[in-house]
């Protein structure tokens, strides 16, 4: 897992760009109707930040809508 992120104007002359780049790990669980990730990262790199960031992420999805299985047709008789 990893991000980034960088200023691509600087809105009043005095302005001092800023940018980040940071990696970490992912763990995750599926528990079959939801799946459990969580995520940490700390920066790498930093410009114009006042010091490295360590971030924890967490994400639970689950299903809005499934497809049927497809069942095979039925053999013509004979």
């Amino acid at each position: 897992m990893a991000f980034g992120s960088i200023d691509v104007s600087t809105p009043i002359s005095t302005y001092q760009r800023q940018s980040q780049f940071a990696a970490g790990g992912l763990i995750g669980y599926d528990f079959g109707v939801a799946r459990l990730q969580a995520y940490l990262t700390r920066d790498v790199y930093v410009h114009n930040y006042s010091g490295l960031d360590t971030r924890v992420w967490a994400r639970v999805t689950l299903p809005l809508w499934t497809a049927a299985e497809a069942s095979a047709p039925p053999l013509p008789r004979e």
